[in-house]
């Protein structure tokens, strides 16, 4: 029957016949009932059923459902879709573009997904599963021997039960994902993931074709395909008959059990036997099937390496470059041409290669050698602590990680040690060590000349009995000479260097390099660049080399030391030794008479350093005895400097200009006549001899003395305090630094002094006029009465026991008489004069002078000036003129000034008196109990005794006062307390000023208007009513108790000042003060500074003077507002501010406006 549909929702039922109907569009229902149907849902969801016989289903598009059912039925979807179901027969499934779910049914049906995510289930019989398309698929294989096709996609695949195929594609769909695939038949019975979200299961047999990643695939035990693709593949079939097929890239592959086909492909590949059942051979030239041994009939193409099996294997390579592993066990391998990698991992394996066969390498992890066999390089692997032995060629030797010894034997070959603690053994000019930096501790065993430079080895040891050298590097380096001339060079480093027999060099670069050498091991020598000492050593010389300015120390034995072109110290130890110091200032240490020196004229300027008696040679220029021993030191022709030592020495210069060092008092110098201008340095105190010496000084800084002969001395001190006395002759003194004093007996001695070189003196018995040479005293000795006159500078000149007249010109001149009558005359400036035992004459000149006359009748005339005078005897005069400045009497007994005289001052405990003139006085008493009376004149009282009497008629006149005092009955008006003592002054019922000190005082002014000055704000004034008093106050002080109105504060100070009930007036400071007047009506000026004007309650009547808005002064009210902000009581009036605070209390800020005024108030 035929039967085409409608473009709606059709129906169909087919009978017995062969029917064809296909449905126009619409979600159709079509069934072919009995026979070979064809029917074709087209468009729509359709529901397509075959029933009997063979039928041929069509889903079209839209989500189709289709069954076979009973007979071998084709069922297809195109798109949307479907859900296919195979039932009974042998039924083809295919899929379409949609997500199709097909399930084949009983016996062998053969299924394709196409595209989208596909679920395939097959039933019992073998059938074929295919997902071809692009789709996510589903294909389960059910319970027969299934053939599965997965193309593309990520797919899940299940064998089901079984054995079941797979062909899988992953080169179709991953090519351009270049992911990295594992995957392992064995895995797959319990279900493993690959990459791209491929999950298989349950599968046996598999043909793989991969893409561009290096993948891996491990068959099982049937026959298994696989093609690697572009990527480094792992393969292993398995057991079966496996084709492996490498392809591109440098593949690793394994047929395991049966007769496999194994293909390389480009790049370079292996075939491995390590799971072989036994031993096995392998030819990789064989283009044929080949029998193995122990894996079976395998045909091996396109293979360029090849691993053995665990037993003993035959390996044979092409005539390209391979690589054969043996494996386990004793193998035999074979490479041919080529530069071929033989792996050796038994003692027993044996390589076979023949002269011209390539380049060849063996890499072993076992002690291995070349001999006897024509291969190049050898490689050791592992860690374990092996060796490696070379032959005839050009050998390249790799040791490991252990521990190696390497032997390139002959030929010019190259080692590399690699980590651990490597031994290394040269024997050829062209052999070289490489060793990286921190690789273990390695030491290379030379017959020839060897170096380290640039080699990271610490250990290099000469064998054989060869003249050779070794050359260390930068590391800490051991170099062991052999039984021949050897020369070691350690190079930089703190090197060991061990000569053994023979006549050895060592080249010596640290200060630290070691030096081993036995007795009687032959004369050797070292070669240093820098400080370096053989004590200890058994070796005889020493050569300094180089430019650097360094020494050279000998040992016990017989040494020869030479020095380089710069300055040495050249030390031969005990034994008689020969020192040379070639160019440079040298040093030469010597302790034994054998030892020699050698010089060469115009090699610089050189010092002996001497512990015995040494004579200079020629071309030497100093000598230095060293120790305590009573030694002696011999000069040449040149110009010496000899320097004894702490013992008794005798020095001999000889010809030239020499320089003696003394240390000793009994040293004896030694020169004849015409032997050249000779010189003592001493650095004890020194007594010239008849010694032919011209020169003296002394040395160091120690305070030292110097003396002359009778002859002409030249005499130099030190930076100490020195005395230089030359006696007799014209004598040169020079004291340098220091306080000195120099004894001058002879007109023609001079003395030499420069800018601060400390404070100088001169003693002499001769009349004498100070030097103009920075000396500043002058004392005059014995008794004849001489002069002494003293320079421009500020001098101090002391008189004799003689009448002596002393000058001291200009300067502040300080200038004292002695014992004598003698005239003393300050000159300019202010001076001081002290007369002394004698009846003296003093004159001041210009400046301000101080007189003191001493013990005698003395006359003193000050000059111009205020000067000061020291009366202790009623014969003294003082002459002064009427202009001649405010002079100062100091006398020690009662004392009435005369004309021109305004001051004087009592000493001592007496009870004394003092008197003044007609002009303004100063009087001042002692401890004892004085009258002071001053006269007329505004005189000035200081009193110390509380029984002090002070008369005085004229004048405004002050005293100060360091008791209780009172001004009754002085005559005085003002009364100032000194000290810090708590005591009080008291005045009278007149106009007074009182001041207090800083102590607490107490200030009773009486009548009149006073004037009071308070330090302290426990000071207590009492004032007598009526007068107009003020009170001064540096500190905070208040009124109340007082009767004092005013109070005025000073100073810089912020303090406060407080009235009392009266109507005050108070005064601030420039600070910042507060000011408050209590109750009364009050007149305020703050002055300067940020001042607070507080009014309390009962404030009366207030005038506020100064206030300045500038100033940021502040009026304070708060005692009236409470902190209300009451405006209205603040108004201008006129020029001011008027404050009305009720009550009759107001405030009058004069001159003042009302906005500054409001904004300062604080209410």
């Amino acid at each position: 029957m035929y039967y085409v549909g409608t473009s709606g929702d059709d129906t169909f039922a087919g009978g017995l016949d062969n029917d064809t109907a296909g449905g126009a569009g619409g979600n159709d229902t079509l069934s072919g009932g009995s026979g070979n149907d064809f029917l074709q849902g087209n468009d729509g969801d359709d529901d397509v059923t075959g029933g009997w016989g063979n039928d041929t289903l069509l889903g079209g598009a839209g989500f189709d459902v289709l069954a076979g059912e009973t007979g071998d039925d084709l069922l297809q979807d195109a798109s949307g879709g479907s859900r296919q179901d195979g039932w009974t027969g042998n039924d083809t499934l295919r899929g379409g573009t949609g997500a199709d779910t097909l399930d084949g049914g009983d016996q062998d049906d053969s299924l394709h997904g196409g595209d989208g995510d596909d679920v395939l289930w097959d039933g019992a019989v073998i059938n074929p599963l295919s997902a071809s398309g692009f789709g996510n698929d589903v294909l389960r294989g059910g319970a027969g021997d299934d053939v599965i096709f997965s193309l593309a996609g990520s797919d899940t695949i299940d064998g089901g039960d079984g054995v079941d195929s797979l062909y899988l594609d992953l080169d179709r769909w991953y090519h351009e994902a270049n992911y990295r695939i594992d995957m392992s038949l064995a895995a797959t019975a319990a279900g493993t993931d690959i990459a791209g979200g491929i999950l298989l299961q349950n599968l046996e047999v598999i043909e793989v074709h991969f893409g561009l990643g290096d993948d891996s695939f491990y068959g099982g035990a049937f026959d298994d395909r696989f093609y690697g693709g572009y990527g480094n593949d792992v393969a292993d079939g398995g057991n079966g008959a496996d084709v492996l097929e490498g392809q591109d890239g440098n593949d690793w592959l394994s047929g395991g059990a049966g007769n496999d086909t194994v293909r390389g492909g480009n790049g370079n590949d292996t075939i491995s036997y390590h799971n072989a059942a036994g031993a096995v051979e392998v030819h990789l030239a064989i283009a044929t099937a080949q029998a193995t041994g122990g894996a079976g009939t395998d045909l091996i193409l396109d293979v360029e390496n090849v691993t053995g099996s665990a037993f003993g294997d035959r390996l044979f390579g092409t005539a390209g470059g391979n690589v054969l592993d043996g494996g386990a066990g004793a193998d035999t391998l074979r490479g041919a041409d080529g530069d071929d990698t033989y792996i050796v991992d038994d003692s027993a394996d044996r390589v076979f290669e023949f002269g011209n066969e390539g380049i060849d390498t063996i890499r072993s992890s076992v002690t291995y050698s070349l001999s006897g066999q024509p291969i190049e390089k050898l490689v050791l692997t592992g860690g374990a602590n092996i060796n490696a032995t070379g032959n005839g060629l050009h050998n390249i030797i790799t040791g490991n990680d252990g521990n190696n010894v390497i032997d390139g034997a002959a030929g010019n070959d190259i080692m590399y040690g690699g980590g651990g603690d490597d031994t290394f053994y040269v024997q050829a000019a062209g052999d070289i060590v490489e060793e990286d930096h921190h690789q273990g501790n390695d030491t290379i065993y030379s017959t020839i000349s060897y170096s380290l430079v640039g080699r990271a080895v610490e250990t290099l040891i000469l064998t054989g009995s060869a003249n050779s050298q070794a050359i260390g590097n930068s590391l800490a380096n051991l170099l062991t000479g052999n039984s021949g001339h050897n020369r070691l060079d350690g190079g930089k480093g703190l090197d060991t260097m061990a000569g053994g027999a023979g006549n050895d060099t060592y080249v010596v670069n640290a200060a630290g390099d070691m030096i081993v050498e036995g007795v009687a091991e032959g004369q050797d020598r070292v070669l240093s660049t820098v400080t370096y000492s053989l004590t200890g050593w058994n070796v005889e010389d020493l050569e300094l080399i180089g430019t650097r300015v360094i020494d050279g120390t000998g040992n016990e034995a017989n040494n020869q030391i030479w020095g380089n072109s710069a300055a040495n110290r050249l030390d031969g130890g005990s034994g008689n030794d020969i020192l040379a110091g070639g160019l440079g200032d040298d040093t030469y240490v010597i302790d034994s008479a054998g030892d020699v020196v050698v010089e060469a004229l115009n090699a610089g300027n050189d010092l002996v350093v001497s512990s015995v008696s040494y004579s200079l040679g020629i071309n030497i220029e100093h000598l230095t005895l060293t120790g305590t021993g009573n030694v002696n030191g011999t000069g040449n022709a040149y110009s010496n400097i000899l320097t004894g030592n702490a013992g008794i020495n005798i020095l001999t210069g000889g010809a030239g200009n020499d320089v003696y060092i003394v240390q000793n008092a009994e040293d004896v110098v030694m020169e004849s006549n015409g032997e050249g201008a000779d010189t003592v340095i001493s650095y004890i105190d020194y007594t010239v001899g008849a010694d032919n010496v011209e020169y003296f000084s002394l040395g160091g800084s120690a305070d030292l003395s110097i003396t002359g002969s009778a002859s002409n001395d030249y005499l130099k001190g030190n930076t100490g305090n020195n005395v230089l006395n030359g006696l007799g002759g014209g004598d040169s003194m020079f004291g340098g630094a220091g306080n000195d004093i120099y004894y001058v007996d002879n007109l023609s001695d001079q003395v030499r002094e420069l800018p601060g070189e400390g404070y100088d003196t001169i003693r002499t018995a001769i009349g004498l006029t100070m030097p103009n040479t920075f000396v500043e005293a002058l004392d005059l000795l014995g008794t004849a009465n001489i002069y002494g006159t003293g320079t421009i500078l500020s001098n101090s000149i002391t008189g004799n026991s003689g009448a002596n007249v002393i000058n001291g010109l200009d300067g502040s001149d300080t200038l004292a008489g002695g014992d004598g009558a003698d005239t003393l005359d300050g000159g300019r400036d202010g001076d001081h004069l002290t007369g002394g035992l004698g009846a003296d004459s003093l004159y001041g000149g210009q400046g301000s002078d101080v007189l003191d006359g001493g013990v005698g009748a003395d006359t003193m005339a000050g000059g111009t000036s205020g000067d000061v005078y020291f009366i202790d005897n009623s014969g003294d005069v003082i002459i002064e003129g009427e202009w001649a400045g405010a002079d100062v009497v100091v006398a020690s007994s009662s004392y009435t000034l005369g004309a021109w005289l305004e001051s004087v001052i009592l000493t001592g405990t007496g009870n004394f008196n003092a008197t003044g003139n007609s002009r303004n006085n100063a009087l001042t008493g002692n401890d004892g109990i004085n009258v002071l009376d001053g006269g007329a004149g505004n005189d000035t009282y200081v009193i110390q005794n509380a029984g002090d009497t002070v008369t005085d008629s004229q004048g405004v006149d002050r005293i100060y006062s360091t008791v209780s005092y009172a001004l009754g009955g002085t005559g005085a008006e003002e009364l100032q307390l000194t000290g810090t003592a708590d005591i009080n002054a008291t005045g009278t019922s007149g106009n007074d000023l009182l001041i207090g000190n800083s102590g607490i005082n107490q200030l009773v002014g009486g009548g009149g208007n006073d004037s009071y000055y308070v330090q302290n704000a426990e000071d207590v004034v009492i004032d007598s009513p009526g007068g107009s008093d003020v009170i001064f106050s540096t500190v905070s002080y208040t009124l109340a108790g007082t009767t004092v109105r005013q109070l005025q504060l000073t100073g810089a100070q912020a303090v406060s000042a407080t009235g009392n009930a009266d109507g005050n007036v108070l005064v601030g400071n420039n600070a910042s003060n507060v000011l408050n007047g209590g109750t009364g009506n009050d007149f305020y000026t703050g002055l300067d500074g940020a001042d607070i004007f507080l009014f309390e309650a009962g404030s009366g009547v207030d005038v506020i003077a100064d206030f300045s808005e500038a100033a940021n002064d502040s009026i304070n009210i708060h005692a009236y507002t409470g902190g209300a902000v009451l405006t209205s009581i603040v108004t201008q009036a006129g020029a001011n501010v008027l404050i009305d605070l009720g009550g009759g209390n107001s405030i009058q800020v004069s001159s003042a406006n009302l906005a500054n005024v409001l904004a300062h108030i604080v209410w």
